[in-house]
């Protein structure tokens, strides 16, 4: 018998000779699982935080927040030649994401901000905003959203023309859906209404009211990134500045926008994601057609 054959017997008779808690203790390291099965976790699982609060403080330099021209005398209407402005603003808000049943959660937002401006502090104002929205999952398939908002803010100074604060109160109702139709292809649609009230401290109260429509269909990749084509159609009321119809000869001008876009949305990292868009946008209007852009 050769030296290989007698050293394998030996071999043998050493794993049958084994004690049989040596056998076991061989056993398990044999079949020890990989980590990915989850029963050595490389990390402990971070526990869910449905509420995230937070507070923001910003500050703003506007050298012509009124966007008066250069050829413009602004002392009858600013008191003064100075334009610019500095705007501190402080706010805050809380955000709840609940996972109502499966896929669907419910998302509660609100926040607050208060708007503090160096020289024309008449304009000094508390803004705040309130969402509620239902996102939504039907299979792999369909998603989408439905949900309400209102908003509180000030008229946009350029609107107004003026250093008089008007306060506009907005109330938004939405709902849109996606239907990803191959694995890679994926096409959406939405609907939106607003209803806003200006307050004018001097002049009567102005209401419009806007709706749009949305459709869009994009390619999406295996790691979320996306490139689409997206069409917009808004109407609504356009209020026309006192200072230009003091008459009120255009109470009854509306508007109508159509835009074509083409929408890409890159994530670059797991914690940053950019996004792009460039488009055309056409918009007509009823009565003063001199402002069609």
């Amino acid at each position: 018998m050769s030296r290989s054959t007698r050293y394998a017997l030996s071999l043998f008779s050493f794993f049958v000779a084994a004690p049989a808690a040596a056998q076991v203790g061989w056993e398990l390291v044999d079949t020890m699982p990989y980590t990915s099965s989850g029963i050595y976790p490389a990390y402990p699982v971070e526990p869910e935080r449905p509420t995230t609060v937070w507070a923001q403080i910003g500050v703003m330099r506007d050298d012509n927040p009124f966007r008066f021209s250069d050829a413009v005398d602004t002392s009858r209407i600013l008191g003064g030649q100075r334009k610019s402005d500095t705007i501190l603003r402080y706010g805050g808000g809380i955000r709840h994401d609940q996972r109502v049943v499966g896929r669907q959660r419910v998302i509660l937002e609100a926040r607050g901000d208060y708007y503090d401006y160096n020289t024309y502090d008449q304009l000094d104002h508390f803004a705040y905003s309130l969402l509620g929205d239902w996102r939504w999952e039907i299979g792999n398939q369909l998603s989408g959203s439905l949900g309400v908002g209102r908003i509180q803010r000030l008229a946009d100074p350029s609107e107004v023309l003026r250093p008089v604060k008007e306060e506009v109160v907005a109330n938004r109702a939405f709902a849109s859906a996606a239907y990803q139709f191959a694995p890679t292809w994926r096409v959406r649609g939405a609907i939106e209404g607003e209803n806003a009230e200006r307050d004018r401290p001097d002049l009567e109260s102005i209401e419009s009211n806007s709706q749009t429509v949305r459709a869009g269909v994009d390619y999406v990749s295996t790691l979320g990134n996306a490139i689409g084509v997206e069409w917009r159609e808004s109407r609504g009321d356009a209020p026309v500045n006192d200072l230009v119809d003091p008459a009120g000869d255009f109470v009854g001008n509306e508007y109508k926008e159509r835009e074509i876009a083409a929408v890409v949305s890159y994530g670059a990292t797991s914690q940053i994601r950019l996004g792009g868009r460039l488009g055309r946008t056409e918009r007509t209007y009823t009565q003063l057609t001199d402002r069609d852009f």
